[in-house]
């Protein structure tokens, strides 16, 4: 007896795309119900094909699929319905570098098939904040999806505690570089990272799940180094450096 496909409908990210074969693509989708998961669409790259505009990167839509028993994780697209139209709408350089910069930190931290709704909900938050920006908001969106995203991954280390001690941490705070954690003022080093109280601030906003934030320089620094060593810890590799031009060429393929 065959299985027979099962067919689901749920909205989706649409986080990566590469070429497969003659006409077809992979697409890398973040979907609400199934996680990360890699989707085939047939003759997509044919010039007529109904999906053709529609299967960019950084598209919101509600996607149809077929999942077959014995191709574990890749499925089959069969209609791509669009929510919201980012590549649609000739946005900025500065756009663009946000949008895959945010899609880069999902693809490295989320695995294949762990659904995550909270993930979810905030980078399709942080899409729709990211679609209707002025330049100068862009730098807000992103500190506060990184922090967002490290805690909602369950990451983000706690500032009352010292990591190497473990002893309350009553005065100041530090990052350490070396153990990539919070330490106390006796075991943290010269070298390491002074939490500012702006930043503890933020921080707590963070934790209440607070998304409408304007960052001081500062706080903005302590954030990014903040987030970069916390993640880079994480994954086990460095943070890759975005091409956008060479996104931008595949995109177009």
């Amino acid at each position: 007896m065959v299985n027979k496909p099962e067919q689901e409908k749920d909205k989706a990210i649409i986080i990566e795309t590469r070429r497969y074969g003659e006409a077809d693509k992979i697409i890398t989708l973040f979907t609400k119900r199934f996680g990360k998961i890699k989707a085939i669409v047939k003759k997509i790259r044919t010039q007529r094909h109904r999906y053709a505009a529609t299967a960019e990167i950084g598209q919101i839509a509600e996607v149809f699929m077929l999942f077959y028993p014995k191709k574990n994780y890749l499925c089959r697209i069969t209609n791509i319905k669009v929510i919201k139209p980012f590549f649609l709408l000739n946005p900025t350089v500065e756009h663009l570098m946000s949008l895959h910069y945010i899609l880069s930190i999902l693809s490295e931290g989320v695995p294949f098939n762990d659904p995550n709704p909270e993930i979810f909900d905030l980078l399709y938050l942080t899409i729709k904040k990211l679609y209707d920006a002025k330049k100068e908001d862009i730098r807000h969106i992103i500190r506060t999806y990184e922090l967002s995203f490290i805690n909602k991954l369950g990451i983000l280390p706690s500032i009352e505690f010292c990591s190497k001690c473990w002893q309350p941490i009553n005065s100041n705070a530090y990052l350490s570089f070396s153990l990539k954690n919070i330490v106390c003022d006796s075991c943290s080093r010269a070298s390491d990272l002074k939490i500012t109280s702006s930043f503890i601030s933020l921080y707590k906003s963070i934790k209440q799940d607070c998304t409408d934030l304007k960052i001081d320089y500062t706080t903005d620094l302590t954030a990014r180094l903040f987030f970069r060593h916390i993640f880079q810890s994480y994954t086990g590799k460095p943070m890759k450096i975005l091409n956008v031009r060479k996104n931008l060429k595949i995109q177009n393929k």
